[in-house]
């Protein structure tokens, strides 16, 4: 994943964060983990509730497209020419709108004359008598940006207002969440402890503790327990937890990297190996709520080829439970900005290219050479056909061959044009049916060659070949001795 997934501690009251975004390039993922919290009297307290869902959005917040157009289908029957606009621009005035509705005569005499007004971001549009509810989508949708076309309708009084409106698609969006449980600490060796050449050396081993772990553990050593520990202990709280390890042992705890305590073994346990110390977690915060946004979207890809880098709002919202009411609340977490950039690298441009650069890149699709391909040889029938009243003959070729073309001629000996004299269809892989398109030929007028050819495998398929039809072979043969073993 390019970007790991990314800690972010979400004030609820204030709906922000603590969470710088990192830069993001087109085609990469994105994962949050969120945890969150409420002010209560100045204080930052975990809330409680059970987060049942989330949503998250980059986009541009309510833009108008840029570009292109739409039709309006106007009432629920399937769209066709009767019930469609022509194509409504993106800056159409609200005249041509209406106009263009209008036009449809089957509209205007089931609704009755649609008169458009503009209104911040769209039409309000208002049918006959304004007495019934009219049902208008969307179809052949060429707005760019990549938009929307929403379409609300409500009752003002005894009126019925509709609105239509432009609205630019978000550039990533996902629904899609799932819970993920803080990593617990871990223990490495850092130094192993024992005696060479006079010189000993003390174990040490490190324990770090993930900066999401709020919870608290403790450190075992055989059958032995530490003191309760957590993320906010000092070296020195930390080795009077560990000093219930064993008697005689003393431990040395130093702090040189973020998150991470270094323990050097001293007393008895001095100059000599030890065993890892075991990590056993008392109290852990429950599992984190996570989201993953994809950015490799067309909506994306498209304008990022307007306006690159693009600077654009992430929005989260979440769906809870409050564990104590019961209530269900629908709400905004938090906003905030992000910076998605094009990518200099492109699959193109792989070590081992996915396109053949002997034929530069093209809309055009070829099919590469096979040897399953290659034909052999060709095969030939010839007869006649016509008797004056028939414009269709099925002629039985015997070239057992999918692979075949007509060669035809009339009387006069001109040669016919495929398409417009006559028409040819495979029937199977020994005939044809020859059909004139410019009525019926003479008796025998036409003279038919058809000519197949054979793939390789067709073609040495049974083949059987005698000594004596290869140029001497029977002399080579009668030089060999054959010896007999007894």
């Amino acid at each position: 994943m390019p970007n790991p997934s990314q800690l972010v501690n979400v004030d609820l009251t204030g709906k922000t964060s603590d969470w710088t975004p990192p830069a993001i390039t087109f085609g990469e993922d994105l994962t949050l983990v969120l945890r969150f919290t409420i002010q209560n009297n100045g204080s930052a307290i975990s809330p409680n509730m059970t987060i049942t869902g989330m949503k998250a959005s980059v986009g541009n917040v309510d833009a108008r497209p840029l570009g292109g157009g739409t039709c309006l289908v106007i009432g629920s029957a399937p769209a066709s020419s009767a019930n469609t606009t022509a194509p409504i621009l993106f800056n159409d005035l609200p005249s041509v709108v209406a106009a263009k509705i209008n036009a449809l005569t089957g509209v205007v005499a089931t609704y009755g004359t649609c008169k458009a007004v503009s209104v911040p971001g769209g039409y309000a549009l208002f049918f006959g008598t304004r007495a019934a509810e009219v049902p208008i989508s969307a179809t052949n949708n060429l707005l760019w940006p990549v938009s929307f076309v929403r379409v609300s309708a409500w009752q003002n009084g005894a009126e019925w207002v509709h609105q239509v409106r432009f609205t630019q698609a978000p550039v990533a969006f996902t629904s899609d969440s799932l819970t993920v449980l803080p990593p617990a600490p871990t223990v490495t060796e850092i130094q192993q402890g024992g005696t060479s050449d006079g010189v000993s050396a003390n174990e040490i081993q490190a324990v770090y503790i993930p900066p999401n772990f709020l919870g608290s553990y403790v450190l075992t050593m055989g059958m032995n327990r530490s003191g309760l520990l957590s993320v906010a202990d000092t070296p020195a709280t930390m080795t009077t937890a560990l000093s219930q390890l064993g008697a005689g042992i003393t431990f040395t705890v130093t702090n040189p990297l973020p998150n991470t305590a270094y323990i050097t073994f001293g007393g008895t346990a001095a100059g000599a190996p030890q065993s890892l110390l075991g990590v056993t977690v008392v109290s852990a915060p429950p599992a984190d709520p996570a989201l993953t946004l994809q950015f490799d979207r067309a909506e994306l890809a498209v304008l990022l080829q307007q306006q690159n880098p693009a600077t654009l709002p992430l929005e989260v919202w979440i769906e809870t439970l409050d564990s104590t009411t019961g209530v269900a609340a629908t709400f905004t977490a938090f906003v905030t900005e992000v910076v998605i950039s094009l990518p200099l690298t492109y699959p193109d441009l792989e070590d081992t290219p996915t396109v053949d650069w002997l034929r530069p890149p093209s809309p055009v699709n070829y099919v590469p050479f096979g040897n399953n391909n290659v034909l052999t040889g060709q095969q030939f029938y010839s007869t006649t056909v016509g008797d004056g009243e028939s414009t269709s003959f099925d002629v039985t070729h015997g070239l057992d061959s999918e692979i075949v073309y007509a060669v035809i001629y009339d009387i006069a000996g001109n040669e016919l044009t495929l398409g417009t004299d006559y028409r040819l269809k495979l029937n199977s892989a020994n005939d044809v049916i020859i059909t004139a398109l410019a009525g019926a030929p003479t008796s025998g007028g036409w003279s038919v060659l058809i000519v197949g050819a054979l793939t390789v495998a067709q073609w040495a398929a049974g083949l059987t070949v005698t000594i004596d039809q290869v140029t001497g072979l029977a002399a080579i043969l009668a030089g060999i001795h054959l010896v007999t073993r007894g």
